[in-house]
Protein backbone atom coordinates (compact mmCIF):
# COMPACT_ATOMS: atom_id res chain seq x y z
CA UNK A 1 0.00 0.00 0.00
CA UNK A 2 1.67 3.48 -1.13
CA UNK A 3 1.81 5.43 2.20
CA UNK A 4 1.75 8.87 0.17
CA UNK A 5 -1.90 8.58 -0.31
CA UNK A 6 -2.70 8.20 3.73
CA UNK A 7 -0.97 11.92 3.84
CA UNK A 8 -3.29 15.07 3.88
CA UNK A 9 -3.65 16.96 1.07
CA UNK A 10 -2.06 20.81 0.80
CA UNK A 11 -4.74 23.78 0.36
CA UNK A 12 -4.48 25.91 -2.78
CA UNK A 13 -4.23 29.37 -1.07
CA UNK A 14 -3.79 31.34 -4.40
CA UNK A 15 -5.11 34.79 -4.67
CA UNK A 16 -4.90 38.60 -5.44
CA UNK A 17 -2.64 40.10 -2.39
CA UNK A 18 -3.96 43.63 -1.36
CA UNK A 19 -0.93 45.12 -2.97
CA UNK A 20 -2.79 43.72 -6.69
CA UNK A 21 -5.96 45.06 -5.30
CA UNK A 22 -4.83 48.80 -4.46
CA UNK A 23 -2.77 48.36 -8.21
CA UNK A 24 -6.06 47.52 -9.97
CA UNK A 25 -8.16 49.73 -8.50
CA UNK A 26 -5.86 52.58 -9.89
CA UNK A 27 -5.79 50.91 -13.37
CA UNK A 28 -9.56 51.27 -13.49
CA UNK A 29 -9.69 54.16 -11.77
CA UNK A 30 -7.09 55.92 -15.03
CA UNK A 31 -9.27 54.04 -17.54
CA UNK A 32 -12.83 55.24 -16.16
CA UNK A 33 -11.54 58.43 -15.64
CA UNK A 34 -9.78 58.43 -19.99
CA UNK A 35 -13.14 57.66 -20.49
CA UNK A 36 -15.25 60.16 -18.64
CA UNK A 37 -12.72 62.80 -20.17
CA UNK A 38 -13.49 61.62 -23.96
CA UNK A 39 -17.06 61.61 -23.35
CA UNK A 40 -16.64 64.75 -21.80
CA UNK A 41 -14.58 66.12 -24.58
CA UNK A 42 -16.60 64.62 -27.58
CA UNK A 43 -19.73 66.40 -26.08
CA UNK A 44 -18.63 69.43 -25.62
CA UNK A 45 -17.17 69.33 -29.14
CA UNK A 46 -20.60 68.38 -30.46
CA UNK A 47 -22.09 70.85 -28.56
CA UNK A 48 -19.87 73.60 -30.19
CA UNK A 49 -20.06 72.22 -33.67
CA UNK A 50 -23.87 71.90 -33.23
CA UNK A 51 -23.93 76.15 -32.41
CA UNK A 52 -21.72 76.54 -35.19
CA UNK A 53 -23.85 74.95 -38.05
CA UNK A 54 -27.10 76.25 -36.37
CA UNK A 55 -25.38 79.67 -36.68
CA UNK A 56 -24.00 78.81 -40.16
CA UNK A 57 -27.78 78.07 -41.14
CA UNK A 58 -29.71 81.16 -40.28
CA UNK A 59 -26.66 83.13 -41.73
CA UNK A 60 -26.84 81.39 -44.83
CA UNK A 61 -30.83 81.07 -45.28
CA UNK A 62 -30.71 85.11 -44.47
CA UNK A 63 -28.06 85.83 -46.83
CA UNK A 64 -29.40 83.72 -49.79
CA UNK A 65 -33.12 85.33 -49.57
CA UNK A 66 -31.25 89.06 -49.38
CA UNK A 67 -29.22 88.10 -52.67
CA UNK A 68 -30.79 85.87 -54.34
CA UNK A 69 -34.37 85.43 -53.60
CA UNK A 70 -36.62 82.71 -52.78
CA UNK A 71 -39.15 80.75 -56.03
CA UNK A 72 -41.80 83.61 -55.61
CA UNK A 73 -39.65 86.77 -54.97
CA UNK A 74 -36.32 88.29 -56.37
CA UNK A 75 -33.29 89.44 -54.57
CA UNK A 76 -30.81 92.05 -54.29
CA UNK A 77 -28.81 91.12 -57.45
CA UNK A 78 -32.42 91.73 -59.76
CA UNK A 79 -32.52 94.72 -58.69
CA UNK A 80 -33.49 97.53 -61.28
CA UNK A 81 -32.41 100.58 -58.92
CA UNK A 82 -31.69 101.45 -55.83
CA UNK A 83 -34.19 103.62 -54.36
CA UNK A 84 -32.48 104.41 -50.65
CA UNK A 85 -29.16 103.07 -49.51
CA UNK A 86 -28.74 102.98 -45.78
CA UNK A 87 -25.93 101.21 -43.19
CA UNK A 88 -28.40 98.66 -42.15
CA UNK A 89 -31.64 99.38 -44.52
CA UNK A 90 -31.51 99.35 -48.48
CA UNK A 91 -34.92 100.03 -50.48
CA UNK A 92 -35.13 98.41 -54.13
CA UNK A 93 -37.61 98.66 -57.39
CA UNK A 94 -37.98 95.38 -58.81
CA UNK A 95 -39.15 93.97 -62.35
CA UNK A 96 -42.78 94.74 -62.61
CA UNK A 97 -44.76 92.13 -64.20
CA UNK A 98 -49.04 92.83 -64.74
CA UNK A 99 -50.40 89.48 -65.43
CA UNK A 100 -54.06 90.73 -65.50
CA UNK A 101 -54.63 91.29 -69.07
CA UNK A 102 -56.58 88.88 -71.34
CA UNK A 103 -56.57 89.75 -74.92
CA UNK A 104 -59.49 91.03 -76.47
CA UNK A 105 -60.73 91.04 -80.31
CA UNK A 106 -60.25 94.18 -81.49
CA UNK A 107 -58.78 95.90 -78.70
CA UNK A 108 -54.85 96.35 -79.09
CA UNK A 109 -54.39 99.03 -76.30
CA UNK A 110 -54.34 98.28 -72.53
CA UNK A 111 -53.22 99.75 -69.25
CA UNK A 112 -50.81 98.82 -66.68
CA UNK A 113 -51.59 98.26 -63.65
CA UNK A 114 -48.46 100.14 -62.34
CA UNK A 115 -46.72 103.40 -64.03
CA UNK A 116 -43.80 102.98 -66.37
CA UNK A 117 -40.96 104.80 -65.36
CA UNK A 118 -39.87 107.38 -67.61
CA UNK A 119 -36.72 106.90 -69.64
CA UNK A 120 -36.66 103.09 -68.99
CA UNK A 121 -36.72 100.56 -71.68
CA UNK A 122 -39.88 99.38 -73.23
CA UNK A 123 -41.72 97.10 -71.49
CA UNK A 124 -41.54 92.70 -71.94
CA UNK A 125 -44.70 91.51 -73.70
CA UNK A 126 -45.51 88.07 -73.75
CA UNK A 127 -49.14 85.71 -74.23
CA UNK A 128 -50.40 82.12 -73.61
CA UNK A 129 -53.05 81.45 -76.28
CA UNK A 130 -55.96 79.08 -74.50
CA UNK A 131 -55.05 75.61 -74.13
CA UNK A 132 -50.68 76.39 -74.23
CA UNK A 133 -48.84 75.55 -71.55
CA UNK A 134 -46.16 78.25 -72.18
CA UNK A 135 -45.70 82.47 -73.19
CA UNK A 136 -44.82 83.54 -76.28
CA UNK A 137 -43.04 86.77 -76.73
CA UNK A 138 -44.94 89.60 -78.20
CA UNK A 139 -44.60 92.99 -80.03
CA UNK A 140 -45.86 95.94 -77.85
CA UNK A 141 -45.23 99.85 -77.89
CA UNK A 142 -45.66 102.06 -75.46
CA UNK A 143 -48.20 104.83 -75.54
CA UNK A 144 -46.47 108.46 -74.41
CA UNK A 145 -49.19 110.88 -74.87
CA UNK A 146 -46.70 113.76 -73.41
CA UNK A 147 -45.33 114.13 -69.62
CA UNK A 148 -48.56 115.70 -68.25
CA UNK A 149 -50.17 112.03 -68.62
CA UNK A 150 -49.32 108.88 -66.96
CA UNK A 151 -46.69 106.30 -68.62
CA UNK A 152 -49.02 103.32 -68.06
CA UNK A 153 -50.61 102.46 -71.76
CA UNK A 154 -49.01 100.22 -73.80
CA UNK A 155 -50.03 98.83 -77.86
CA UNK A 156 -49.82 95.43 -79.04
CA UNK A 157 -48.20 95.34 -82.74
CA UNK A 158 -48.44 91.60 -82.51
CA UNK A 159 -51.28 89.32 -83.99
CA UNK A 160 -52.67 87.61 -80.62
CA UNK A 161 -55.08 85.27 -80.08
CA UNK A 162 -58.36 86.47 -78.04
CA UNK A 163 -58.25 84.90 -74.68
CA UNK A 164 -54.84 84.76 -74.60
CA UNK A 165 -53.38 85.61 -71.12
CA UNK A 166 -50.94 88.41 -71.37
CA UNK A 167 -48.06 89.28 -69.11
CA UNK A 168 -46.16 92.62 -69.29
CA UNK A 169 -42.75 93.12 -67.42
CA UNK A 170 -41.25 96.24 -66.77
CA UNK A 171 -39.78 99.03 -64.92
CA UNK A 172 -42.62 100.75 -62.62
CA UNK A 173 -42.03 104.51 -61.18
CA UNK A 174 -41.87 103.97 -57.18
CA UNK A 175 -42.56 107.44 -57.11
CA UNK A 176 -46.16 107.30 -58.65
CA UNK A 177 -46.35 103.53 -56.84
CA UNK A 178 -44.71 103.31 -53.99
CA UNK A 179 -45.98 99.69 -53.39
CA UNK A 180 -43.45 98.81 -55.77
CA UNK A 181 -40.43 99.03 -53.63
CA UNK A 182 -38.93 96.24 -51.57
CA UNK A 183 -36.30 96.67 -48.46
CA UNK A 184 -34.73 95.14 -46.61
CA UNK A 185 -34.52 96.36 -42.92
CA UNK A 186 -32.65 95.17 -39.50
CA UNK A 187 -34.70 95.83 -36.73
CA UNK A 188 -32.19 95.52 -33.41
CA UNK A 189 -34.32 95.42 -30.88
CA UNK A 190 -35.83 92.17 -32.33
CA UNK A 191 -33.09 90.37 -33.72
CA UNK A 192 -34.48 90.06 -37.10
CA UNK A 193 -33.61 91.30 -40.79
CA UNK A 194 -37.47 91.73 -42.33
CA UNK A 195 -38.25 92.32 -46.01
CA UNK A 196 -41.19 94.63 -46.65
CA UNK A 197 -42.98 94.36 -50.05
CA UNK A 198 -46.59 94.43 -51.85
CA UNK A 199 -47.23 91.38 -50.16
CA UNK A 200 -46.31 92.09 -46.85
CA UNK A 201 -43.75 91.95 -43.97
CA UNK A 202 -41.34 88.92 -43.57
CA UNK A 203 -39.12 87.65 -41.15
CA UNK A 204 -36.61 86.56 -43.54
CA UNK A 205 -34.05 85.78 -40.65
CA UNK A 206 -36.53 84.00 -38.46
CA UNK A 207 -35.75 80.79 -37.14
CA UNK A 208 -36.52 77.85 -34.35
CA UNK A 209 -32.87 77.76 -32.76
CA UNK A 210 -33.50 81.04 -30.53
CA UNK A 211 -30.86 82.90 -33.13
CA UNK A 212 -31.22 86.15 -33.66
CA UNK A 213 -29.64 89.04 -35.97
CA UNK A 214 -26.93 90.99 -33.66
CA UNK A 215 -25.53 92.99 -36.56
CA UNK A 216 -26.05 94.02 -40.59
CA UNK A 217 -24.29 96.45 -41.79
CA UNK A 218 -24.38 97.21 -45.99
CA UNK A 219 -21.59 98.80 -47.87
CA UNK A 220 -21.97 100.27 -50.83
CA UNK A 221 -19.75 100.26 -54.00
CA UNK A 222 -20.06 101.96 -57.68
CA UNK A 223 -18.92 99.53 -61.19
CA UNK A 224 -15.55 100.28 -60.20
CA UNK A 225 -15.08 98.92 -57.00
CA UNK A 226 -14.95 102.16 -55.34
CA UNK A 227 -17.26 102.77 -52.14
CA UNK A 228 -19.57 105.42 -52.37
CA UNK A 229 -20.90 105.09 -48.90
CA UNK A 230 -18.37 105.74 -46.44
CA UNK A 231 -20.51 108.44 -44.81
CA UNK A 232 -22.50 105.57 -43.72
CA UNK A 233 -25.77 106.72 -46.10
CA UNK A 234 -25.51 107.17 -49.89
CA UNK A 235 -26.97 110.18 -51.44
CA UNK A 236 -29.59 110.61 -53.65
CA UNK A 237 -27.50 111.37 -56.55
CA UNK A 238 -25.06 109.07 -56.21
CA UNK A 239 -28.01 105.92 -56.14
CA UNK A 240 -27.97 104.87 -59.43
CA UNK A 241 -24.02 104.75 -59.79
CA UNK A 242 -24.21 101.44 -57.40
CA UNK A 243 -23.23 98.87 -58.64
CA UNK A 244 -22.45 96.32 -56.22
CA UNK A 245 -23.32 95.99 -52.07
CA UNK A 246 -21.04 94.23 -49.26
CA UNK A 247 -23.85 92.68 -46.91
CA UNK A 248 -22.37 91.91 -43.58
CA UNK A 249 -24.22 89.85 -41.08
CA UNK A 250 -23.88 88.60 -37.55
CA UNK A 251 -25.98 86.07 -35.56
CA UNK A 252 -26.08 85.20 -32.13
CA UNK A 253 -27.81 82.49 -29.52
CA UNK A 254 -29.08 84.33 -26.22
CA UNK A 255 -27.23 84.87 -23.10
CA UNK A 256 -27.22 82.39 -20.37
CA UNK A 257 -26.44 82.13 -17.20
CA UNK A 258 -25.17 85.51 -17.45
CA UNK A 259 -22.79 84.65 -20.01
CA UNK A 260 -23.01 86.11 -23.58
CA UNK A 261 -24.23 83.93 -26.29
CA UNK A 262 -22.32 82.28 -28.78
CA UNK A 263 -21.49 84.78 -32.01
CA UNK A 264 -20.60 84.15 -35.92
CA UNK A 265 -20.51 86.61 -38.95
CA UNK A 266 -21.02 86.18 -42.57
CA UNK A 267 -19.90 88.58 -45.46
CA UNK A 268 -20.68 88.88 -49.16
CA UNK A 269 -20.85 90.76 -52.09
CA UNK A 270 -23.73 90.58 -54.17
CA UNK A 271 -23.17 92.56 -57.82
CA UNK A 272 -26.85 94.15 -59.19
CA UNK A 273 -26.55 93.03 -62.65
CA UNK A 274 -29.18 95.04 -63.84
CA UNK A 275 -28.19 98.79 -62.33
CA UNK A 276 -27.39 101.25 -64.35
CA UNK A 277 -23.90 101.14 -63.24
CA UNK A 278 -23.70 97.65 -64.75
CA UNK A 279 -25.47 99.01 -68.01
CA UNK A 280 -23.75 101.82 -68.83
CA UNK A 281 -27.36 103.86 -68.44
CA UNK A 282 -27.33 106.70 -66.53
CA UNK A 283 -31.34 107.85 -66.00
CA UNK A 284 -31.40 111.85 -66.70
CA UNK A 285 -33.16 114.71 -64.37
CA UNK A 286 -32.30 118.21 -63.91
CA UNK A 287 -29.13 119.17 -61.90
CA UNK A 288 -27.96 115.51 -62.18
CA UNK A 289 -24.01 115.51 -62.27
CA UNK A 290 -21.81 112.58 -63.44
CA UNK A 291 -18.50 111.25 -64.19
CA UNK A 292 -17.96 110.14 -67.79
CA UNK A 293 -15.18 109.44 -70.13
CA UNK A 294 -13.03 112.48 -71.85
CA UNK A 295 -13.06 112.76 -76.10
CA UNK A 296 -10.08 110.18 -76.64
CA UNK A 297 -11.41 107.21 -74.40
CA UNK A 298 -15.48 107.07 -74.92
CA UNK A 299 -16.70 104.54 -76.30
CA UNK A 300 -20.20 104.93 -76.23
CA UNK A 301 -22.21 108.22 -75.41
CA UNK A 302 -26.06 107.54 -77.05
CA UNK A 303 -28.99 109.48 -75.83
CA UNK A 304 -32.49 107.28 -75.74
CA UNK A 305 -35.36 106.06 -73.62
CA UNK A 306 -36.96 109.77 -74.56
CA UNK A 307 -40.23 109.98 -72.71
CA UNK A 308 -42.76 112.35 -71.49
CA UNK A 309 -42.04 115.34 -74.49
CA UNK A 310 -44.13 118.14 -75.43
CA UNK A 311 -43.97 120.30 -78.05
CA UNK A 312 -41.25 122.82 -78.21
CA UNK A 313 -39.50 120.88 -75.02
CA UNK A 314 -35.76 121.13 -74.40
CA UNK A 315 -33.35 118.99 -73.32
CA UNK A 316 -29.54 120.99 -72.56
CA UNK A 317 -26.42 118.44 -71.24
CA UNK A 318 -22.99 119.99 -70.28
CA UNK A 319 -19.27 118.50 -70.48
CA UNK A 320 -16.90 120.17 -68.44
CA UNK A 321 -13.54 119.12 -68.20
CA UNK A 322 -10.67 119.57 -65.70
CA UNK A 323 -9.46 121.93 -67.80
CA UNK A 324 -10.20 123.96 -71.20
CA UNK A 325 -13.39 124.23 -72.55
CA UNK A 326 -16.96 123.27 -72.01
CA UNK A 327 -19.00 121.18 -74.46
CA UNK A 328 -23.02 121.87 -74.75
CA UNK A 329 -25.77 120.54 -76.77
CA UNK A 330 -28.94 121.98 -76.30
CA UNK A 331 -31.86 119.49 -77.74
CA UNK A 332 -35.39 120.55 -79.03
CA UNK A 333 -38.11 118.57 -79.52
CA UNK A 334 -41.08 118.71 -81.68
CA UNK A 335 -44.64 117.18 -81.25
CA UNK A 336 -48.03 117.48 -83.51
CA UNK A 337 -51.25 116.25 -81.33
CA UNK A 338 -50.50 112.31 -80.15
CA UNK A 339 -48.03 111.43 -82.88
CA UNK A 340 -44.44 110.47 -82.24
CA UNK A 341 -42.64 113.42 -80.50
CA UNK A 342 -39.39 114.53 -83.05
CA UNK A 343 -36.04 115.28 -82.34
CA UNK A 344 -36.30 118.63 -84.42
CA UNK A 345 -32.77 120.48 -83.88
CA UNK A 346 -29.89 120.21 -81.73
CA UNK A 347 -27.42 123.21 -81.11
CA UNK A 348 -23.85 122.57 -80.09
CA UNK A 349 -21.93 125.09 -78.31
CA UNK A 350 -17.87 124.90 -78.41
CA UNK A 351 -16.85 126.72 -75.67
CA UNK A 352 -20.07 127.09 -74.28
CA UNK A 353 -21.76 130.56 -75.73
CA UNK A 354 -20.13 130.16 -79.02
CA UNK A 355 -22.73 128.24 -81.94
CA UNK A 356 -20.69 126.38 -83.86
CA UNK A 357 -23.33 123.58 -85.09
CA UNK A 358 -26.82 123.53 -85.79
CA UNK A 359 -28.46 120.73 -87.45
CA UNK A 360 -32.36 119.76 -87.86
CA UNK A 361 -32.73 115.63 -87.86
CA UNK A 362 -36.38 116.15 -87.17
CA UNK A 363 -36.01 112.42 -86.80
CA UNK A 364 -38.53 109.95 -84.57
CA UNK A 365 -37.42 110.07 -80.38
CA UNK A 366 -37.39 106.23 -81.01
CA UNK A 367 -34.05 106.14 -83.10
CA UNK A 368 -32.29 108.55 -80.67
CA UNK A 369 -29.18 110.77 -81.28
CA UNK A 370 -26.15 109.39 -80.75
CA UNK A 371 -23.28 112.14 -79.10
CA UNK A 372 -20.51 111.08 -80.51
CA UNK A 373 -21.58 111.40 -84.58
CA UNK A 374 -23.21 114.65 -85.05
CA UNK A 375 -23.51 116.64 -87.99
CA UNK A 376 -21.57 115.48 -91.63
CA UNK A 377 -18.02 115.57 -90.60
CA UNK A 378 -17.80 115.08 -86.55
CA UNK A 379 -15.86 118.41 -86.03
CA UNK A 380 -18.22 119.07 -83.39
CA UNK A 381 -19.27 116.25 -81.57
CA UNK A 382 -18.15 114.94 -78.55
CA UNK A 383 -15.90 112.21 -79.33
CA UNK A 384 -11.96 112.11 -81.16
CA UNK A 385 -12.46 110.01 -84.54
CA UNK A 386 -9.91 108.09 -86.33
CA UNK A 387 -8.92 111.22 -88.65
CA UNK A 388 -7.85 113.34 -85.63
CA UNK A 389 -9.39 116.68 -87.13
CA UNK A 390 -11.57 116.92 -84.28
CA UNK A 391 -12.21 120.66 -82.70
CA UNK A 392 -13.82 119.16 -79.50
CA UNK A 393 -11.16 117.78 -77.92
CA UNK A 394 -12.33 117.51 -73.79
CA UNK A 395 -9.32 115.85 -71.49
CA UNK A 396 -8.93 114.36 -68.31
CA UNK A 397 -11.67 114.29 -66.04
CA UNK A 398 -14.86 115.46 -67.39
CA UNK A 399 -18.26 115.74 -65.68
CA UNK A 400 -21.41 115.63 -66.94
CA UNK A 401 -24.38 118.06 -66.37
CA UNK A 402 -28.10 118.07 -66.97
CA UNK A 403 -28.56 121.96 -67.24
CA UNK A 404 -32.09 121.55 -68.89
CA UNK A 405 -34.62 119.22 -69.13
CA UNK A 406 -38.08 119.36 -69.73
CA UNK A 407 -38.81 116.31 -70.85
CA UNK A 408 -40.20 113.03 -68.33
CA UNK A 409 -37.35 110.63 -68.84
CA UNK A 410 -34.39 110.16 -70.87
CA UNK A 411 -31.41 107.76 -70.25
CA UNK A 412 -27.72 108.36 -71.76
CA UNK A 413 -25.75 105.31 -72.52
CA UNK A 414 -21.94 105.86 -71.39
CA UNK A 415 -18.80 103.43 -72.03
Amino acid sequence: MDKRANRPRKLNKAGFTLIELLISLVITLFITSAIYWSIVTALQSWAYMKDELLLQKVLSQAMQEMIEGTPDTYGLRDALEVVRAYNGEVEVVYPWTDSTHMAQSGLNIYELDKNIKAGTSIPIGEARAPGADTYSPILISMLDWGKREELNKIQILSIVAPGSQMRFTYHPDPKRDPDTETSYKWVEDEGQIYRDDSSGRTAISKNPFGVKISKLGLRYFDNANKEISEGGDVADDELQFIGGIEISVEAQFPAKGGKTGKKKDLLSFVSLRNSPAKSGALNLKEGARFPIPDSKHVKTLFLTNLTGIDDRDTLQIVASPDHGDDWCITITFSRNGLTTPKIASYTIEYPRGKTVFTDTPNTNVDLGLNLTSLGPNGLYDYDLDQEGQDIVDLEGNVELKVTKMDIAGAVLFVK
